[in-house]
């Protein structure tokens, strides 16, 4: 998280700041700030913290920090306010997708700005491994690996819509879009090199994909 560390290093110095002096105006405990500066990956709202405490919203804050005046983050809509959401890996997705609460710090693995009008308070990013999701339709929608998706645990997955399920008989969890034949539910790559895998009762339901980019 390299942007995030040189963007609050940045705005430290800007504004004359300390570690200790930006703890008492933000909240956000002097040790916190100072892992942070190394490197560390904060808590989503320890981010919001600092972010107001300097004049700027979360977004810029973790990604490009744009010059000149502060943003007015107060007087933004949630039609334009951006949160950073946590991209956290598939071993912790399985995990996840048991309990959002055992989500913790230092389990993200970096940070995205989203939406905030679109995510929920669980809403977290994963990046795609592999080409099961890599669409074999030049005109359809496609996820290549390397691609981020955004996911909402507490969003119903319906036929026709791509998800995150985990299959019980690896544990492990996996995208793919949930579809309907014959009476029948199966989990649908987009790739046809790869097979159906049918839905029985075991299997958990992780959150809909609801948003995805490729990151430079």
């Amino acid at each position: 998280m390299t942007a995030f560390k040189d963007n609050l290093d940045k705005l430290m110095t800007e504004k004359g700041l300390s570690q200790y002096a930006l703890a008492k105006i933000s909240g956000v405990p002097q040790p916190t700030i100072q892992r942070a500066l190394k490197g560390s990956n904060p808590r989503q709202d320890t981010v919001q913290k600092l972010a107001k405490a300097l004049g700027r919203s979360s977004s810029e804050l973790i990604g490009d920090l744009i010059e000149g005046e502060s943003s007015n983050i107060d007087g933004l809509t949630d039609a334009y306010r951006f949160k950073p959401i946590p991209i956290i890996s598939w071993v912790k997705a399985g995990q996840f997708c048991e309990s959002p609460d055992m989500f913790e710090p230092g389990d993200a693995d970096g940070w995205v700005p989203v939406s905030a009008k679109g995510a929920g308070p669980n809403t977290y990013a994963l990046k795609v491994v592999g080409d099961s999701m890599t669409s074999s339709n030049p005109d359809g929608a496609t996820y290549p690996e390397g691609f981020i998706i955004i996911i909402d645990p507490d969003q119903e997955v319906l036929p026709g819509m791509r998800g995150i399920f985990k299959i019980p008989e690896t544990n492990e969890a996996t995208f793919k879009e949930l579809m309907h034949d014959a009476g029948k539910l199966y989990l649908k790559p987009l790739n046809t090199r790869h097979p159906l895998i049918p839905v029985n009762d075991e299997m958990v339901v992780c959150g809909k994909v609801i948003g995805s980019y490729r990151p430079e």
